[in-house]
């Protein structure tokens, strides 16, 4: 007979006592089943730990042994509540693999959300809630928030994917707070001589400016520092048909890099393709069809916009690449001159190395 009620202060699965109670009985499992008015099967899984008290063996148990029902079923609540927390303890420290690919930094020092000395299972709780995941191993997940460019997936590129998906994540966080308007199309593609037009001023002018053309045009944009091992360069996510967020990133900042990176995102977002989220990746892989094509129209768009493919082309057969010649003509064409810089060691026509003073490395605090 019980007397006590059962009180579990370790994990132990309420078919232990069960077990118990069947040897002090002196009789086999079948038998108390019988007795107790259930399947054998039944018995046996609760006694092995493979099911739990049900409700309706509770009752059955209170009415055999004379105890209440909520003996059984604290019995159970007890035990279930030990497994999880055991469960999310488990979590969090298969989670501290995940927070060491990623730069604290950038959440500390730069978007300030997270307090410096703060203990890693409070850090992995925070940015679980942040980037709205019920664990960080999501984040491992290559087409968690992107489609999947690439074919394969080596260990070694988690060290990426991470860092990319809480990238492009805190982008959707910020852009969801910019308010815009409808996105408009023809106004947007109405105001890209005027985007162009800003290569040519500072930051702290043309950022401004810039940011609410974007957002008159239904298009919010997010620049962030360099998340390590990102290696992004810029990403367009669509929250609605109505609204895109173009996220920029200024590592190393540099004007070529960064105008580069802006327009060929403008592009991305003119193609309104609200179901898919592009990624300007430093290592792209290999691309489908499909974004083999959009992602040239992006690189065309790009280029032609900033240095117009006729003057681009008299330059070159002009065969002069001197400080000189490349000022005159990012003056002619209205350009900043470490675009054309820029332009010119991509195609080779300057060393890596040459003339790269002209490319002005820009301070842009978001």
């Amino acid at each position: 007979m019980i007397k006590n009620e059962y009180k579990s202060s370790i994990l132990i699965h309420p078919g232990v006592h069960i077990k118990n109670i069947i040897e002090d009985m002196e009789i086999n499992q079948e038998e108390f089943a019988k007795r107790l008015g259930v399947a054998p099967k039944t018995v046996s899984q609760i006694v092995n730990g493979k099911a739990n008290i049900s409700n309706d063996v509770a009752q059955k148990l209170s009415t055999m042994y004379g105890t209440s029902v909520g003996v059984w079923i604290n019995l159970q609540k007890s035990y279930d509540e030990k497994v999880s927390e055991q469960k999310i303890q488990d979590d969090l420290k298969n989670d501290e693999e995940v927070l060491d690919l990623l730069d604290m930094n950038f959440f500390i020092k730069f978007l300030k959300i997270i307090e410096k000395g703060l203990h890693k299972h409070d850090k992995i709780k925070f940015l679980r809630t942040y980037f709205g995941v019920s664990s960080l191993q999501q984040l491992k997940h290559k087409d968690l928030l992107v489609n999947c460019r690439k074919s394969n997936c080596t260990p070694d590129e988690e060290k990426n994917i991470v860092p990319i998906n809480a990238w492009v994540q805190t982008a959707i966080n910020l852009g969801k707070k910019i308010e815009t308007e409808v996105y408009n199309s023809n106004l947007l593609l109405k105001h890209i001589p005027e985007i162009r037009s800003m290569t040519t001023q500072l930051p702290d002018i043309f950022v401004p400016r810039l940011t609410e053309i974007l957002k008159d045009c239904g298009v919010a944009l997010v620049i962030l520092p360099y998340l390590k091992n990102s290696n992004i360069n810029g990403a367009v996510r669509w929250v609605s048909p109505e609204k895109a967020i173009l996220a920029i990133n200024v590592r190393g900042a540099y004007a070529d890099f960064f105008w580069f990176a802006l327009f060929h995102e403008l592009k991305h977002v003119l193609q309104h393709k609200t179901k898919d989220t592009f990624l300007n990746y430093v290592r792209d892989g290999d691309l489908d069809a499909v974004n083999q094509v959009l992602e040239k129209e992006a690189d065309e768009f790009s280029q032609y916009t900033l240095i117009p493919p006729t003057e681009y082309l008299d330059f070159i057969l002009a065969s002069d690449f001197s400080q000189t010649a490349i000022l005159a003509f990012s003056n002619k064409i209205n350009i900043h001159p470490g675009i054309v810089v820029g332009r010119l060691q991509h195609d080779g026509h300057l060393g890596f190395h040459q003339l790269s003073f002209l490319k002005a490395k820009y301070e842009i605090v978001a």
